[in-house]
């Protein structure tokens, strides 16, 4: 073999070895995903956003509504809120999402301090005539709330801020429901919802006991599929 073939050998194999290392790096990057679940629990319309993609796509979200089982990337991931037709974000915070759990997010209020992620931790009961029932205390208020269900046949209490209970095994179709602060024994909101039989619900309150309109104390129950 003489001098120009080796050189030209050696060339050919340093491109080989180029090409395959490009190939490597230009595989592309799969980023994990799961799902989210966003709920307003405040008086404006909103937008959600991670990493500043918007993520509830086709409508705003809406006071006191949900937007169900959004994809969105694991690890730790940057999350922000603009108010409907404004391009600044009102709140842009870091939340660390693991793989392979469901969670959702509520936005309590106008500050990073009230806004809080939770994982849907889903129970199955073979029992007919059933719905799984979870409160959250969505309402930035200093005492906690105690909710009773069917006068007392299921209890949520001491819950405080930015907490959620599990779910819990409740008779489906009409039952009454009552909220009560701290220690105090009068009824703050009372009521009757409707419950369908299977369904998962995530029952939650808002505003505090000095706000009005769309901010003034109150509750509200929204279905999980």
């Amino acid at each position: 073999m003489n001098i120009k073939a080796v050189i030209l050998f050696f060339a050919l194999a340093v491109i080989g070895l180029y090409a395959c290392n490009k190939n490597a790096s230009d595989l592309p990057i799969v980023n994990k995903k799961t799902v989210i679940t966003v709920i307003n629990a405040t008086g404006d319309t909103v937008n959600f956003y991670q990493n500043g993609t918007r993520l509830n796509i086709g409508s705003n979200l809406t006071p006191l509504g949900q937007y169900l089982d959004i994809p969105i990337n694991v690890g730790t991931e940057r999350f922000q809120f603009k108010k409907a037709g404004n391009p600044n974000a009102f709140i842009d915070a870091p939340f660390t999402i693991r793989d392979s759990i469901d969670y959702t997010m509520f936005i309590a209020g106008e500050s990073v301090d009230k806004v809080f992620l939770l994982e849907n931790n889903f129970i199955s009961d073979t029992s007919k005539n059933i719905a799984y029932v979870r409160f959250v205390n969505a309402s930035p208020v200093d005492d906690v709330l105690n909710i009773a269900i069917n006068n007392d046949t299921t209890n949520f209490t001491a819950v405080p801020f930015k907490s959620a209970t599990p779910f819990a095994v409740v008779r489906s179709g009409k039952v009454s429901l009552a909220v009560r602060m701290g220690s105090d024994t009068t009824k703050r909101l009372s009521g009757s919802i409707t419950l369908t039989n299977g369904a998962y619900y995530t029952l939650f309150t808002k505003g505090t006991l000095s706000g009005t309109g769309i901010n003034a104390f109150g509750a509200r129950i929204l279905p999980m599929q």
